[in-house]
């Protein structure tokens, strides 16, 4: 999560926190989130005729000033192209 003033703070297991993942059908999953700074869930899903990838995020924090919810993607090839509203829709080089 992103607050005001830039702070950073992560939001995984470290804090008293569970990450669980669920299977939904064979495209689509679900990685649930639960954290003394925030919960969340993440929704992964793959078009079977194109084989893009589709990341749905949604987080809810209690605390005030959150200005964004971002979120890690390590392991992308590089060259790999995504695009996404959280990029105002551009699409980008992994790098």
């Amino acid at each position: 999560m992103i607050y005001r003033g830039d702070e950073i703070v992560a939001v995984d297991e470290s804090k008293f926190g569970t990450i669980e993942t669920h299977a939904l059908s064979d495209h689509r999953a679900e990685v649930v989130f639960h954290s003394w700074d925030a919960d969340g869930v993440l929704n992964v899903s793959v078009e079977p005729e194109t084989g893009d990838i589709l990341v749905e995020p949604a987080a809810y924090s209690s605390r005030g000033g959150v200005l964004a919810c971002r979120w890690n993607l390590p392991g992308l090839a590089l060259g790999s192209e995504a695009g996404g509203p959280v990029l105002s829709g551009r699409q980008t080089a992994a790098r």
